[in-house]
This record gives C-alpha cells, sequence and structure tokens, in this order.
C-alpha cells in the first residue's frame, strides 16, 4: 500500500514538543504551588504555637523580644500567603500557555486525521477503478469475435 504523506507531519512533531514543554512547566509551577503551600501552612503553624502559649510574667525586654518575634512570624505568614497567590497565578498562566499549545496540536491533529481519510478513500477509488478496468478489458476479450473462451 502506497504512504500517505502528511505535509504538515514534522509541524505536528513540532507542536507536539511544544506541548509536551509546556505540560512540564505547567507541572513546575504546580510543584511550585504546592510547595508555597506547604510553607505557608508551616508558618502558620509556627505562628500559631508562638501565640497561643500562654501568658507568663516576664520582663519588659523579654515581653518585646516576644512581641518582636511574633510579628516577623506574622509578616512570614502573609508573605508565604503572598507567594501562595503569586504561585497560583503562574499556574494559571502555564495552564493557559499548555491549553493554547493542545489546541494547536489538536487542530494539526484533526488535519491529519481528515487527511488519512481522504487518503484512504483515493486508494479504495483507486482500486475500484482498477477492477473497474479489469473487468472491462475481460469483457473486452471475450466478446471479440476470435476469442476463445476457456474457463480459468
Amino acid at each position: 500500500m502506497k504512504r500517505s504523506p502528511f505535509r504538515l507531519a514534522t509541524v505536528l512533531r513540532v507542536r507536539h514538543v511544544q506541548e509536551d514543554v509546556e505540560l512540564g512547566r505547567l507541572s513546575l509551577a504546580r510543584a511550585d504551588a504546592r510547595r508555597a503551600a506547604d510553607r505557608a501552612d508551616a508558618s502558620l503553624d509556627r505562628y500559631r504555637r508562638q501565640t497561643t502559649a500562654g501568658p507568663s510574667v516576664t520582663s519588659a525586654g523579654a515581653f518585646l523580644a516576644d512581641r518582636l518575634h511574633g510579628e516577623r512570624l506574622a509578616e512570614s505568614v502573609i508573605d508565604a500567603r503572598a507567594d501562595v497567590v503569586t504561585s497560583q497565578q503562574v499556574v494559571a498562566e502555564r495552564r493557559v500557555d499548555w491549553s493554547f499549545a493542545a489546541q494547536r496540536v489538536s487542530a494539526l491533529v484533526r488535519l491529519r486525521d481528515r487527511h488519512n481519510e481522504a487518503f484512504a478513500a483515493a486508494v479504495l477509488l483507486e482500486d475500484v477503478l482498477d477492477a473497474d478496468e479489469r473487468t472491462i478489458a475481460r469483457r473486452h476479450l471475450l466478446s471479440s469475435p476470435n476469442a476463445s473462451v476457456e474457463p480459468r
């Protein structure tokens, strides 16, 4: 059977590679978002442990040191939550990039499938025409006056 040369096969391979790259970037962004969420949870746990410690009678200097430490923990919680939001935005951007790449691949796959279907139809039509030509030639030979009728 003849080969069906799809003229955009190279482009399709490149688009598949681009889609894989975008999918990898999306996976990395998701992993970064998960790590950012874990860091935010850990910093919130540290802050809660610090602030839930019961009141204790200490000196003014110790109180100020505890307060400063608590403020730093609170800032780390805020920073970690900001990192989570930023990483989620990156995930959304990567998802859009991957979706665009997947659409481009999908369009080329549909073109390839239509091409293959048209090629298969052309091959079938060629087979039918060849069979018709052989039948006509055989009838022509049988209908000629000096044709011998010998079964095959």
